[in-house]
């Protein structure tokens, strides 16, 4: 048997890290982020504040958070870029805000003053069950919540169910929003229809079946994690071992 030999590969030149320039803009988009605080998203707590005026005595406590999370998911606003191939960034306001934002969002404080104190999310790290998403989708997700939902007649049981049912229906709205907003980027952006046509299929699908690629399953995953964050208050959720999922 031969002897084995190691091989050691050399670069005459520098490696360079060059991005094309639609890239290299939302790069430098997402690092001035960091560079200042969060901005604010108004529309959120004003979101809370319209769900919470609509709520009743009677009302169980689980189906608010149900119409909570998705009256946030209906007003999260999520702006596109040329560049993307991957959707699903906030918009985060700067700054001072307009007269007419800012009057909405104390009126919308004065309403949120008498909801009781809400604990919110998770405070440790959270890692959603992508797996099951990727197996079974938004539609058999539903699917199996509405089975099991027919399936009891126990009232907390069925109660549960019933929010369930509600904030998933609502996350696969959101993401068919989202198609909606990539084919309007066709109108504005005709260089790059064929990525906004692409990631419009890539939402309809996903909003209803399981994905079946790789772009698809991504695509899915950060919809998962920016609901998580803003509209269920996961603001620790994870991406965990994206090579495993």
């Amino acid at each position: 048997m031969p002897p084995m030999t190691t091989q050691t590969q050399t670069f005459t030149d520098p490696l360079m890290f060059d991005l094309p320039a639609d890239l290299q803009s939302l790069r430098d988009e997402c690092l001035a982020l960091h560079k200042f605080p969060r901005g604010a998203m108004p529309e959120d707590t004003i979101a809370v504040a319209n769900a919470w005026a609509q709520h009743t005595e009677d009302e169980p406590w689980a189906i608010w958070k149900a119409r909570r999370f998705a009256a946030r998911l209906d007003a999260l606003p999520v702006p596109l870029s040329p560049g993307e191939i991957l959707i699903g960034k906030p918009q985060l306001i700067d700054g001072e805000l307009p007269a007419e934002t800012t009057a909405r969002l104390e009126a919308a404080h004065k309403t949120l003053e008498t909801m009781p104190n809400d604990p919110g999310g998770d405070l440790g790290h959270f890692h959603p069950d992508y797996a099951v998403m990727f197996k079974r989708g938004v539609g058999g997700t539903l699917e199996e919540i509405r089975e099991r939902r027919a399936g009891t007649d126990d009232p907390e049981k069925i109660v549960f169910y019933d929010s369930c049912e509600m904030a998933m229906q609502a996350f696969g709205d959101f993401i068919l929003k989202l198609a909606g907003d990539c084919e309007a980027m066709i109108a504005t952006d005709a260089e790059r229809a064929e990525t906004w046509t692409k990631l419009a299929d890539i939402c309809r699908t996903i909003a209803v079946d399981a994905p079946t690629t790789f772009h698809e399953a991504i695509q899915l995953m950060n919809l998962i994690m920016l609901a998580a964050w803003y509209a269920e208050d996961h603001g620790q959720a994870n991406y965990g071992r994206m090579d495993q999922t």
